[in-house]
């Protein structure tokens, strides 16, 4: 038989690494401060739908414990895709997959954001011409993009606002932005 202590609540929570408290972001209440930040997993289909790889692969990071996932950057149209197997958030018909995949890991204790974004100069897909805000070539890829017209700058505002709005219906917690290396 285990003794019992005269320990409070708030003796033991004292205890308890500040990371592995529970905590809030906004109105969101997270099991812990343990966050598993956005990778590319490469684990989805050519057109960007979510595998059932994919979802198992959160749905044991959920299980693993961790307080909030994001997603690998999904792209927010078909010439924003950075590379091959990347998650796509484009088209209506990708957001039953995703919503599967958001309720695996909520149903594993876990909360995940999807992190939307656009490759812009920095996509290696040879069948895409990048586009950028200039012509500069991209130091990193040394691909030479296409300067965006205005034309092309609304069409990826809208684009980034119907991910979004695809994101507040039950296929995930919240989003992100990805703005670091986008166009």
């Amino acid at each position: 038989m285990v003794p019992k202590t005269s320990q409070s609540k708030s003796d033991i929570d004292t205890d308890v690494p500040d990371y592995l408290k529970p905590g809030t972001i906004g109105s969101l209440r997270v099991a812990n401060r343990l966050i598993r930040t956005a990778t590319s997993e490469t684990m989805a289909t050519d057109r960007g739908e979510v595998t059932d790889q994919l979802t198992n692969f959160y749905s044991t990071l959920a299980r693993g414990g961790a307080g909030l996932l994001i997603t690998g950057h999904a792209y927010v149209e078909e010439i924003g895709q950075c590379s091959a197997r990347q998650i796509g958030i484009y088209s209506d018909t990708l957001v039953p997959a995703l919503t599967r995949l958001t309720a695996a890991v909520h149903q594993n204790g876990g909360r995940i954001f999807c992190e939307l974004s656009h490759a812009g100069s920095q996509s290696v897909m040879p069948n895409i011409d990048p586009i950028a805000p200039s012509i500069i070539a991209n130091a990193i890829f040394e691909r030479q993009p296409r300067e965006m017209s205005a034309d092309d700058i609304e069409r990826i505002v809208v684009a980034f606002g119907h991910a979004a709005a695809a994101r507040r219906r039950p296929a995930s917690t919240a989003s992100t932005f990805m703005a670091a290396t986008a166009i």
